[in-house]
């Protein structure tokens, strides 16, 4: 399976802000967008950093209370990768291709307008891959980003 370039970077951590702070000061990176997504167990609340160039983004990304499952993620692996995000132009041939390889979708397909996502685990690297296809250039949809976190979540990538 050849696929584009990676579309993002999810990072799990402790402090968003500090790790805004850090990521802007060492990699050049600046917040191009910000989201705060309610669920059931609290907030999440993320940070999209952008490198010059448009071509790649950091997602940072914070629960706010204990029960939250970014928090629990955190508590219970440090805070550190939790997928990757890989840019494709026809994601339910990608998925194939991944199923067809071994991998499995983790959850279903999410969609929004000009936006398809769907989590899959494709080796035992333990981080999640996402697939993603975007029809517009580079903007993160609050819908399903929260569907995501549900997801991811709710599986371990480590088999």
């Amino acid at each position: 399976m050849i696929l584009n370039p990676l579309d993002h970077l999810a990072i799990h951590v402790a402090d968003r802000q500090a790790a805004e702070k850090t990521v802007s000061e060492l990699l050049g990176h600046t917040r191009v967008q910000e989201m705060r997504l309610p669920c059931n167990e609290g907030t999440a609340h993320l940070s999209v950093m952008m490198e010059h160039g448009d071509r790649f983004h950091l997602v940072l990304c914070e629960g706010d209370g204990p029960s939250h499952p970014i928090t629990q993620w955190v508590e219970t692996r440090g805070p550190g990768v939790h997928h990757l995000a890989h840019r494709v132009d026809l994601l339910e041939q990608s998925l194939q291709n991944v199923v067809q390889g071994g991998g499995e979708s983790v959850g279903s397909i999410v969609e929004a307008d000009g936006l398809k996502q769907v989590f899959t685990t494709v080796s035992e690297d333990g981080i999640l891959h996402e697939i993603t296809q975007r029809a517009e250039k580079r903007r993160f949809v609050e819908g399903n980003t929260a569907k995501l976190i549900a997801i991811g979540a709710s599986v371990d990538p480590v088999k």
